[in-house]
Parts: structure tokens; C-alpha cells; sequence
């Protein structure tokens, strides 16, 4: 519901409907990913279009998968680059994109705190998950809004090592 609210609001044609497939990228080789990729808008491509229904990433989706389903698209079939979201910027997609709705929690965030009366600047914060929204929002609660993240949670821990994105921030910004 929140989706098909955000896109109303911004003028965007985008109903907010999620579907998937469900299968744990992790097993998967990178060829098995693209069949699958490719396979998946080879059965739906009659149901989708910048007009019926624009296939989005969601969690473990990358660029490069929205790329091979771009690519997939039936030839012949006039291709607008609306007929897939989440594109790298060099297939038509559009930049700022992975960082978006991380900042946008913290639009919304800044906007209830001025409304409540807090300072921002004396407020701190415990994240729950680390994909692309809670990063980018960890990155501008502390630049664009002068917070503190306490701690952030994570389930995924098999690789064993923070992510680049926590690596930089536990560096620059403990201090």
C-alpha cells in the first residue's frame, strides 16, 4: 500500500503491487540467476509495461538482474526504459536511485522531529537491518541531519566482515 501512496503522490505510474519469486539468491550461480532473470519476463512480459506494471528490485535483486530482465523484453515489442525499475544508470536507469528511499526515511524522519520539537543534533539512533535503505539513512541521519547511530542490527553476518558502507562509516564518523 505504501508504494501505490508514494507513487500517487510524486506522479508517478507506478501501482506499488509486489510479486516475487522465491528462492535464496545465495545458491544460485550467477548463469542460474540470469535464466532465472530472463525465464521469469519471458512468462510475464504480456503483463507488464510502463503502462500495466513495472517490475522493481526488492530484496537481493541487483542492477545487473533488472538489466537481463530489460534486456529479455520480447524483440519486436516497441521498449520503453519504463518497462523495468532498478536499471544500472548505464541501461537507462536513474541515478541516486539505490540511495533514494534510505534518505527519504529521513526526510520523513526530520519532518516528525521538527514537528515534535526534538533536535536532531542531540538525538540517537538504532538501526534494525543494513541493506540500501538503512545504510543511506544511517549516511544522512548523521550528514544531513548531525545525529548518532547507537548500534545497528544485522541477521546477515555470513560473511564474517562489515560491509564496505559500515566499514566507512564506523571510521569517519566515530569520534
Amino acid at each position: 500500500m505504501w508504494m501505490t501512496w508514494k507513487c500517487a503522490v510524486a506522479d508517478i505510474p507506478l501501482g506499488g503491487g509486489k510479486g516475487g519469486v522465491i528462492v535464496d539468491p545465495a545458491t544460485l550461480s550467477i548463469d542460474e540467476k540470469e535464466r532465472l532473470c530472463r525465464g521469469w519476463i519471458r512468462q510475464m512480459w504480456k503483463n507488464i509495461g510502463p503502462r500495466q506494471d513495472v517490475p522493481a528490485p526488492d530484496v537481493y535483486t541487483t542492477p545487473q538482474m533488472m538489466s537481463w530482465m530489460m534486456d529479455e523484453y520480447p524483440a519486436g515489442r516497441p521498449v520503453h526504459p519504463g518497462v523495468v525499475t532498478g536499471k544500472p544508470i548505464e541501461g537507462g536507469g536513474s541515478e541516486g536511485r539505490t540511495e533514494a528511499t534510505g534518505y527519504g526515511v529521513i526526510y520523513t524522519v526530520r519532518e516528525a522531529m521538527q514537528h515534535l520539537g526534538l533536535d536532531s543534533t542531540k538525538c540517537v539512533a538504532a538501526l534494525q537491518g543494513f541493506g540500501n535503505v538503512a545504510q543511506y539513512a544511517a549516511i544522512a541521519f548523521i550528514e544531513m541531519l548531525g545525529g548518532k547511530i547507537a548500534c545497528v542490527s544485522c541477521w546477515d553476518t555470513s560473511t564474517g566482515r562489515p560491509t564496505p558502507t559500515a566499514t566507512r562509516m564506523a571510521w569517519t564518523r566515530t569520534s
